[in-house]
């Protein structure tokens, strides 16, 4: 899967929902469907590097951080 516009960083698989979340050093985190290998979303929270991505234990949060030294909460 190609689209983000630097090194990609981390990767978090939702387990129920079988998406992925990647979070790269253009800034951007990128939901993604890896059946059809299609992007579904990205996530322009970051001012800097995303270096880490997670799902909470159910699924319907996505936790991101970066080297901006802000930590996100998204609403999935």
């Amino acid at each position: 899967m190609r689209g983000h516009g630097a090194e990609v960083q981390t990767v978090a698989w939702h387990k129920s929902k079988g998406l992925i979340a990647s979070g790269a050093r253009d800034n951007i985190v990128k939901l993604w469907d890896p059946r059809g290998a299609r992007l579904l979303q990205n996530l322009y929270s970051h001012k800097n590097t995303v270096t880490e991505v997670r799902w909470n234990a159910n699924g319907n949060w996505l936790a991101t951080a970066g080297r901006d030294s802000q930590i996100y909460i998204h609403d999935m």
